[in-house]
């Protein structure tokens, strides 16, 4: 099916369009608009009930039409090099020339490039035909440069008039431009008839919601429940509407039962979420309720509950994890993708880099979500109190074990995760029994004799080089098992300015502090970036409630105080060792200036710290003045 243009044009714009078009009339279908702004609205309406898909139009005719139609409004691309290619030759009939804008002046790059090429111009900004005219009649100008409608104008005045088109090339490009839009915007709305569709024919009662609650859409379903047209429902909140689907709680909700007109329905809020972006609305569902349901719910709701108590649940999610750099983003996207898999995943990177919060989001966001979340650290258990964590025992196993036995982590985490912390730790002897775990997906008590099936999906992590250890320290194949999905997540100190992003995020959640209006100096922004944050996330939690702690004593946020507090919170000593770091006694002078700029010392405390005597400071830096 061929592509459907309507290109709305004028003038002398016309003659160009047109060559064009009968250049390409047997790949598209051209519906062609003649005419300026209001005037042409008409024949654009028609145009768009005979099938058009995108508009293209020039100047002030694609300003005033994207106001009224809601399909897209392309410009005919005019280039730089078709500016100066227009006032060039403008130039060559006249030595003054006026370029003419509607509404917006010439953007103050192109203004400086015509400086530079000493093809200054003077400027009309019109917003009507009769300013046009007033404006054109009155300036001392006799060229002038623009849309058609300028180059019309200045002709029936007398004077020149240059059309900023300089050639076909621009028209044809975005002509193409708007063929590509159109199969995008076909394919977009092949996928939504088809999730249409899927609504429509759901037994399932589906309603969109924005943030606020308001009814963005709804299938048929919904209609019957409340006895009223979709067109009255979308929009209006949904308290309104259904007050009965409000939950009393504004948390995520599992699921909960409803009477709408005397039916009981289950309903359930899905959270609908752009990438790791925030939030951008729900999806409620509700279904018949039924004994089989009410069975379903109320052994869902126990087993929550148990896991709950006993601790086994993830709390967080991948919109807790904060930072809007190229590699925090990334490692995202890539732990996103990971979620959507049972493959097992070792996640690597330093101390405090926030591992265990990976871990979280991808159990919350992969298939096992409902399921368990047990988490254990390798390292803060000897070896064989380890061993009968993970497996569990039998009764008798070993002196004073628990009568009757007790379950392992394995068989708890059944149907969910099992987070092994700090796994580089674990002493040799026990990675075989957990490669044969891992591997058969079965366990045995301590002490036992019966094979226990587990269905368990493996994160571990570590902030060791598990490839590189030596056999004896870390198994090779036990490496390959943990590793089937790498992640690593990096440091603080190389994501860009998250730091910032992160500190004002838990100055807001500090109560000690009241962080209304309040922002950090750009001094205090660099000591943050300059710092190499060598305990990651914690240490800058633990520099922040530090601060905060500094900042309750001053009533009022003054900036050298503000500095001093945060110089304290990381510690003199080690900010230094990091501000001193890229200079040597060749650049002593700049190590001078950074230690008077950064942590406002004066020559005495420079001094000492560059281990130099004050008149060798002051013969430095009269040098460097020099």
């Amino acid at each position: 099916m061929k592509e459907n243009i309507c290109c709305v044009t004028y003038g002398e714009l016309s003659f160009l369009v047109n060559n064009v078009i009968s250049k390409l009339e047997d790949t598209c279908d051209f519906q062609i608009v003649e005419g300026l702004r209001e005037e042409t609205l008409e024949k654009i309406d028609k145009a768009i009930l005979d099938g058009a898909e995108v508009i293209i139009a020039g100047g002030a005719n694609a300003q005033v039409i994207r106001g009224y139609f809601n399909i897209p409004v392309l410009e005919y691309k005019v280039t730089p090099l078709d500016y100066i290619t227009a006032i060039h030759k403008g130039f060559g009939l006249d030595c003054r020339v006026s370029l003419v804008h509607y509404k917006f002046p010439m953007n103050e790059r192109m203004r400086e490039c015509l400086r530079y090429m000493g093809m200054e111009t003077e400027e009309i900004v019109y917003e009507d035909m009769e300013d046009l005219e007033q404006k054109m009649s009155s300036s001392g100008c006799n060229v002038f440069v623009g849309y058609a409608l300028a180059v019309d104008v200045a002709r029936r005045m007398g004077k020149e008039g240059v059309l900023l088109y300089s050639g076909e090339d621009s028209i044809l490009d975005t002509i193409e431009e708007a063929r590509i839009l159109i199969k995008e915007l076909r394919k977009e709305k092949e996928k939504n008839e088809f999730v249409r569709a899927t609504m429509d024919y759901s037994p399932n009662g589906l309603m969109f919601l924005d943030t606020d609650k308001n009814i963005i859409d709804c299938n048929q379903s919904i209609f019957s429940l409340v006895e009223n047209s979709g067109a009255v429902l979308r929009g209006r909140k949904l308290s309104e509407v259904l007050p009965q689907c409000m939950p009393i709680q504004q948390e995520e909700i599992e699921s909960l039962v409803v009477d709408i007109h005397g039916q009981k329905l289950l309903e359930r809020w899905v959270p609908i979420c752009s990438g790791t972006e925030n939030q951008t609305g729900y999806m409620i569902v509700l279904t018949p309720f039924s004994d089989y349901k009410k069975a379903e719910l109320d052994y869902r709701k126990r087993k929550l509950e148990q896991r709950q108590a006993c601790g086994f649940t993830a709390k967080h999610t991948f919109r807790d994890i904060i930072g809007s750099s190229y590699k925090m983003k990334a490692c995202l996207d890539e732990a996103e993708l990971f979620a959507q898999s049972s493959a097992a995943v070792l996640l690597s990177g330093e101390t405090g880099v926030g591992k265990e919060l990976f871990a979280q989001s991808i159990h919350n966001a992969g298939l096992r979500k409902d399921g368990p979340f047990v988490a254990v650290n390798c390292a803060a258990l000897p070896a064989n109190l380890l061993e009968s964590e993970l497996f569990g025992y039998d009764e008798g196993a070993f002196t004073g074990g628990r009568k009757g036995g007790k379950k392992g982590l394995f068989e708890l985490a059944d149907g969910g995760t099992l987070f092994l912390d700090e796994i580089g730790e674990i002493l040799p002897e026990l990675q075989a029994r957990l490669l044969r775990a891992i591997q058969e997906k079965e366990i045995m008590h301590v002490g036992g004799g019966r094979v226990i099936p587990v269905d368990v999906r493996i994160i571990t992590a570590t902030n060791r080089n598990l490839e590189q250890m030596q056999n004896q320290e870390f198994r090779k194949d036990l490496y390959y098992r943990l590793s089937v999905l790498e992640l690593q997540i990096p440091p603080l100190r190389d994501r860009e300015d998250d730091v910032i992003e992160l500190f004002l995020f838990y100055i807001k959640k500090n109560r000690g502090i009241d962080a209304y209006g309040f922002d950090l100096t750009e001094d205090i922004r660099e000591i943050l970036r300059r710092y190499s944050w060598r305990g990651n996330i914690r240490e800058l939690q633990n520099v922040c409630e530090r601060f905060c702690l500094y900042m309750e004593r001053s009533i009022r946020f003054e900036p050298l105080y503000a500095k001093r507090c945060m110089i304290k919170s990381i510690g003199e000593e080690r900010l230094i060792g990091d501000i001193m770091q890229p200079y040597n006694q060749d650049n002593r002078e700049l190590a001078a200036g950074e230690l008077k700029r950064l942590l406002s010392y004066n020559n005495e405390q420079i001094a000492k710290t560059l281990g130099i005597s004050r008149t060798t400071l002051w013969r430095m830096m009269g040098n460097s003045k020099k």
